[in-house]
């Protein structure tokens, strides 16, 4: 039996414990020891006089992924901290690190550390910031032994069993790893079908009460996961197509688990998509009503025909008191091009009938897409204004359309008439006739959040 420790540096979410940490644990629960740190918690609450920047979506991410910034504002406050965890550490068999783009440079900087205070210590690396990039992991972590970069739950329990029998990794599928000097690629691993196999997350150990003082309503929140993936194709979306849920019954009790353990009543569900499988999120809803637990729930969500006012007074009556719906744009040809797969009209319909049963509505816009002309985009904003009672804010306002790597819109290019990467201007994408451009796509922003500002209800906010 192994020593593990799971570990989180910031910058990530405040709004919630690590799912992440808490599935790993729950992966290795009763097969080996493991502890977690949750550094990005201490983190924030070392820095509570400059939280609020320091974890912003836009300065925040700065301060935390430049090097520099990192090491002359951030490491004169932390380094005394972080030296008394990684003594910690060091007397562990594993540390898994899980690493986001905004955690990058505070993680490589204690795992790096971690190895010259002890080089026996194994080094995993996993999460987002591995996901297509295995081998350029490697070669700017060289202390790191083991990267992942797919779901981790099955894979570090298998490691973690390798080390234990004095066995290398070869038959682990999934990694990228270090053999003796050089980066060795296992098979690919198979996603997990059945999310009812997944093990049960573990948040033992972590301050839950500590992230009321970060969360918007001020109450302990956890994350809940029901599904991976997603049932649409947006082309703007690197998003896993290959969507996967659990039956509406499980995640019942899984919350009612929590509800019992933590006595917490407000919870926020990490997928892409709640109700991907109308059918499951139905059941959900109406076991949630029957047992009246007095909770409070929120999630992404697609707009559906099936969302009627009917529907939606029975999702708030089972806790649901807001929805992150992916609306994206209100002209029809900008939809077909991202290829949403819905309507304006359903879309509106959504709205309604989440406001009407008191719901509050957020809805995911993206400004500047590829073909879109000036008219598309006025045809955007009279969606938002002839909706602007319906909907509670704007979200995902703070940046215009951007091409992500190896979504369809970043490989198929020359379908969105999108010129290639030598064409750039300002470091960003352009169309081909130089009419789409990030000065356009800025000025159309700006006047965006302008026009909401000035028409949007005062009872309302935007972001």
């Amino acid at each position: 039996m192994k020593k593990v420790a799971l570990v989180i540096l910031p910058a990530w979410s405040l709004e919630t414990p690590s799912m992440a940490l808490a599935y790993l644990a729950g992966a290795l629960e009763g097969k080996h020891l493991h502890q977690k740190f949750d550094l990005n918690l201490e983190s924030a609450l070392l820095l509570k006089d400059h939280q609020q920047n320091l974890w912003s979506m836009i300065e925040g991410q700065f301060i935390w992924c430049n090097q520099t910034t990192f090491e002359n504002q951030l490491l004169p406050v932390l380094r005394e901290y972080f030296k008394k965890v990684i003594d910690e550490l060091a007397n562990f068999d594993i540390v898994s690190f899980t690493t986001y783009y905004s955690n990058a440079v505070p993680t490589a900087w204690m795992a790096q550390n971690l190895k010259q205070k002890n080089p026996d210590v194994r080094c995993f690396y996993g999460g987002p910031n591995c996901w297509s990039r295995e081998s350029q992991v490697l070669t700017e972590a060289p202390w790191a032994d083991l990267v992942c970069g797919q779901e981790g739950e099955d894979i570090i329990l298998e490691a973690v069993d390798c080390i234990d029998k004095g066995l290398d990794f070869s038959s682990v599928n999934g990694i990228w790893w270090r053999k003796d000097n050089l980066f060795v690629e296992n098979s690919k691993r198979a996603k997990t079908a059945n999310l009812s196999q997944l093990p049960t997350p573990n948040f033992d150990g972590l301050r839950v009460a500590e992230y009321g003082k970060f969360h918007y309503t001020s109450l302990p929140t956890l994350p809940l996961q029901g599904s991976r993936g997603c049932v649409a194709k947006c082309t703007f979306c690197a998003e896993t197509r290959m969507y996967r849920y659990k039956p509406g019954s499980k995640i019942f009790y899984e919350i009612k688990e929590l509800v019992e353990k933590f006595s917490v009543k407000n919870f926020d569900f990490i997928d892409s998509l709640i109700n991907g499988s109308m059918s499951e999120f139905t059941e959900l809803i109406e076991m949630l009503r029957q047992a009246k637990l007095g909770i409070r729930l929120g999630g992404y969500a697609r707009t559906h025909r099936k969302m009627d006012v009917e529907f939606c007074r029975k999702a708030k009556e089972a806790g649901f008191e807001w929805l992150s719906i992916g609306i994206e744009s209100g002209t029809p040809k900008i939809l077909e091009l991202m290829e949403k797969r819905q309507t304006v009209e359903v879309a509106e319909s959504t709205l309604y009938a989440c406001r009407v049963a008191g719901i509050r509505a957020v809805v995911n816009w993206i400004t500047g897409f590829p073909g879109e002309t000036s008219i598309d985009w006025i045809i955007s904003l009279m969606f938002l204004y002839r909706n602007r009672r319906n909907i509670a804010s704007v979200s995902a306002n703070f940046t215009p359309a951007g091409i992500s790597p190896g979504t369809p819109l970043d490989l198929h290019r020359e379908d969105y008439a999108v010129g290639n990467h030598l064409s750039h201007i300002l470091g960003d994408w352009c169309s081909k006739n130089y009419e789409n451009t990030i000065i356009n796509r800025m000025f159309r922003l700006k006047l965006s959040q302008i026009s909401l500002v000035a028409s949007w209800p005062k009872t309302t906010q935007n972001g």
